[in-house]
């Protein structure tokens, strides 16, 4: 047996049923259970042990939540000497922590060699209600469980955030939209005269993370970047380069006088292949 919550609006803290997939939804076990056995019910039953982010979701599990004389246990344990939430692998933050006062003290007080690596919520106690005390994992309490609004498909290039009445997709450098599935896009590139771009584009022609070559023709030679970056600002990392004819030296034969004599000057190769003067006096 279990009884269940949700975090959608509502002043009466109406269940919102398993069907709902825009909620975030609290449960809890009947039956007390020491820690291990807690995650493995809440993992079995729903998404795991619950994760709590914030202030406002501790006030809302401590009014929602019925008074059980042995408290109840959540998600946080120390792991490699660190709190962490073990749903999430996100280590403790002050935005979320609460702990009670003089906590946590790993049983300083008592005369145990056992470890407090695990974490009980007090739900409506008379004194620090809502507050977190650290606990040897081996007692038994009560199970406190999430199911996550959260989907594989809830956020396509982003991580996906449970919030209180819902969830929201922080989307990754380079994508935007309710559920990231919009591709930041660059302006269209012009090929350049007398040469070619040849484009690698992932995500879609002139897309975050598309790249393009440039080259040019035999005679000319590339002026700028030889390669473009689409990047998440929607911009290219460079401007676009362009082909210019090729400096070159061309020999020019000269007959004057009845004899021959030849000079190099710099021209453009791609305007004179060659260049053949006769001048007679």
């Amino acid at each position: 047996m279990y009884s269940k919550s949700s975090l959608c609006p509502s002043p009466s803290s109406v269940v919102c049923m398993r069907m709902s997939v825009d909620c975030w939804t609290y449960h809890y076990s009947e039956n007390t259970m020491n820690w291990s056995q807690a995650r493995a019910w809440c993992q079995e039953h729903h998404t795991d042990m619950v994760a709590i982010q914030n202030q406002e979701e501790i006030a809302h599990l401590d009014s929602w939540l019925p008074r059980k004389p042995t408290y109840y246990w959540i998600g946080l344990r120390k792991i490699h000497h660190v709190w962490t939430w073990v749903g999430t692998n996100k280590t403790l933050t002050g935005v979320e922590t609460n702990w009670a006062i003089g906590e946590p003290n790993n049983g300083i007080s008592r005369r145990t060699s056992e470890e407090e690596d695990c974490v009980e919520m007090y739900v409506k106690r008379q004194v620090q209600a809502g507050r977190w005390n650290d606990e040897r994992c081996g007692k038994r309490k009560t199970a406190l469980c999430y199911t996550a609004s959260c989907q594989n498909d809830s956020c396509f290039y982003g991580n996906c955030v449970e919030t209180i009445n819902s969830h929201r997709c922080e989307c990754s450098e380079g994508f935007y939209g309710e559920k990231c599935d919009q591709v930041v896009q660059c302006p269209v590139l012009t090929y350049p005269a007398q040469g070619s771009v040849t484009c690698s584009d992932p995500m879609g022609p002139s897309s975050h993370g598309s790249t393009c070559v440039f080259t040019c023709d035999e005679g000319y030679t590339l002026s700028g970047p030889g390669t473009l970056r689409c990047e998440a600002t929607g911009n290219w990392n460079a401007s676009e380069p362009y082909c210019e004819c090729l400096k070159t030296l061309i020999k020019i034969c000269v007959k004057k006088n009845k004899t021959t004599k030849s000079m190099n000057i710099q021209e453009n190769s791609c305007r004179i292949a060659a260049h053949w003067s006769d001048h007679y006096a």
